[in-house]
């Protein structure tokens, strides 16, 4: 039996997924999969916020995470904190909240360590 399983993504979190998935909901006459129970949940909850976004794909989160690095440099020059998402780093706001895409809480980007030498941690070397 040479029986193929489509590939489909999680709405909520871009993951891929199988149509074997345990995690499914069916929401105006179309089946969604997801890869966890929390993405299920996530979905059910406000299903169309998660329809209405394409997911994110690994290539997209890989250039994101690239991204998220020059946005750490932005922050420390302009004294602002930023916010970020850890799984969506393109979700930035100056200000704490939950990521639209997930709902994950917002983690504030933390900026690069200062060139000069600390005098406190000079103390503590010996």
């Amino acid at each position: 039996d040479t029986a193929t399983t489509d590939v489909l993504k999680d709405p909520v979190c871009g993951m891929t997924v199988t149509e074997e998935s345990k995690y499914h909901e069916e929401f105006k006459g179309k089946t969604y999969f997801f890869c966890s129970d929390k993405c299920q949940s996530k979905f059910h909850s406000s299903p169309v916020q998660y329809i209405a976004k394409p997911a994110t794909t690994t290539a997209d989160a890989h250039t994101q995470h690239h991204q998220t690095t020059q946005s750490v440099n932005d922050a420390s020059t302009t004294g602002t904190t930023i916010y970020t998402c850890p799984m969506h780093p393109e979700i930035r706001q100056d200000h704490p909240g939950n990521c639209p895409k997930c709902g994950m809480t917002l983690e504030p980007l933390i900026p690069e360590l200062e060139e000069d030498e600390n005098p406190e941690l000079r103390d503590f070397r010996r």
